[in-house]
């Protein structure tokens, strides 16, 4: 017969609060832990203002909005309030009311270049902005089978001005003169030529959706064509 193990009720208590004690400690330490910025709750100090996008090219009467992150000497994000402000008489800006550290600039109606300027705590981050009078063509390339197509080239004839469809087949050729042209894509062994008579107008965007067409015999290959 086994040797019954009793173990007293004040040795018991005692096993308790040794096991209390070793959680508490353990929860101590997890707070401190946290408390010391694991979780970004306590900020760094302001080491720099990241501001983007740092260049910009912004038609006449249009907008274009900007954002400033800050960052400590760790590379963590800091919360930063900006002031915003606009030089070389290109437009002006506005903070968001909700967010500040977003803002909203609107161009002129002349052209120029300037910068756009984002201050907290005596940093300060710029942005380039060029104002232009020129247009945009902007578009999807797609085909029918397999849907929006990467790597396609789309120009404007006799302008020297191009673009290649990205990831999400959306290609943007900009800083167009105003006027009318022929807007192409290139032939590739998968697809056919696409063409469109475009005009682009002061400061605007036209928009040219592309529906690529196979060449014959040829069974589509998705997004995986890139032809220069």
């Amino acid at each position: 017969m086994k040797p019954r193990i009793q173990i007293s009720k004040s040795k018991l208590m005692n096993y308790f609060k040794i096991i209390k004690n070793t959680l508490l400690g353990f929860g101590i330490l997890l707070i401190g832990i946290y408390g010391m910025g694991g979780c970004g709750d306590i900020e760094g100090e302001l080491e720099s203002l990241i501001i983007s996008p740092s260049s910009a090219l912004v038609g006449i009467d249009r907008s274009e909005t900007f954002r400033v992150i800050g960052k400590d000497g760790s590379g963590f994000m800091v919360e930063v309030k900006p002031t915003w402000n606009v030089t070389g008489g290109i437009g002006t800006i506005k903070a968001n009311e909700s967010d500040t550290s977003y803002a909203t600039f609107k161009a002129s109606s002349n052209t120029g270049e300037g910068y756009v300027i984002a201050s907290y705590e005596q940093k300060s981050a710029k942005a380039s902005v060029t104002v232009t009078d020129n247009g945009w063509l902007e578009g999807i390339v797609e085909n029918s089978v397999y849907g929006r197509v990467q790597g396609i080239r789309v120009e404007l004839k006799d302008a020297s001005l191009f673009d290649f469809s990205d990831s999400d087949g959306r290609y943007s050729i900009s800083n167009i003169p105003p006027g009318t042209y022929e807007a192409r894509t290139r032939e590739t062994d998968i697809y056919q030529v696409a063409s469109q008579e475009v005009t682009i107008d002061r400061a605007e965007i036209e928009y040219w959706h592309i529906f690529l067409l196979t060449q014959p015999g040829v069974t589509p290959v998705p997004t995986t064509t890139f032809p220069f």
